[in-house]
């Protein structure tokens, strides 16, 4: 079952395009018009650029739009040890400039 993320409406009121978003994030338009329908989940990698971009936490931007659906399964992808290191090391260079 797909369903509509808020992400989409926050990108809408930006009058940003999803190649746009894409290329911002380093990332490609599928994969961006994928996570708004809710069919695949963001790499936790992803998720960070995302909130970073849109200066909103992680957690709004992935609300349904209806509020009143609860699901089981989460709507993120686990980090793993690889994307852990790489935001670790990312957070250590900005707090050096």
């Amino acid at each position: 079952m797909k369903r509509e993320l808020k992400i989409r409406q926050y990108r809408i009121q930006r009058k940003w395009k999803l190649s746009c978003v894409a290329q911002m994030t380093g990332t490609n338009y599928s994969t961006i018009q994928k996570i708004e329908t809710g069919s695949r989940k963001p790499s936790y990698e992803l998720l960070m650029k995302l909130e970073n971009l849109y200066g909103i936490p992680y957690r709004e931007l992935l609300k349904e739009t209806d509020e009143c659906m609860y699901h089981d399964t989460p709507i993120i992808a686990q980090p793993t040890s690889k994307s852990k290191k790489k935001l670790k090391g990312a957070n250590n260079n900005e707090s050096k400039v």
